[in-house]
């Protein structure tokens, strides 16, 4: 079995820190998300979608952040939230 640190790997490079066992990524319990969703109220639909919803990103970065969101989407998506991903409109500095 893979285990939670194994799946993290492809994400991100680590780095150390001073406190680098305090930073370790959680592993995702999506049967308790999903529990507290429906016990939220939002069940999910025939469609498997639970909620839809709108995240604005900062595209300074765009590649990265865009990355990112990505990610994020699809890690909702294993739950049943459909997010859309837009980039925030671009303000002088």
């Amino acid at each position: 079995a893979v285990g939670c640190r194994d799946r993290w790997r492809g994400l991100h490079r680590t780095q150390r820190c001073p406190d680098a066992r305090a930073r370790r990524p959680q592993c995702a319990d999506l049967a308790k998300a999903e529990r507290l969703l429906d016990e939220a109220g939002l069940k999910k639909g025939a469609d498997g979608i639970r909620l839809k919803t709108t995240i604005t990103y900062q595209p300074g970065n765009r590649d990265l952040t865009q990355n990112v969101v990505e990610y994020i989407k699809a890690q909702f998506r294993r739950i049943g939230v459909d997010l859309a991903i837009t980039p925030a409109a671009d303000f002088p500095s």
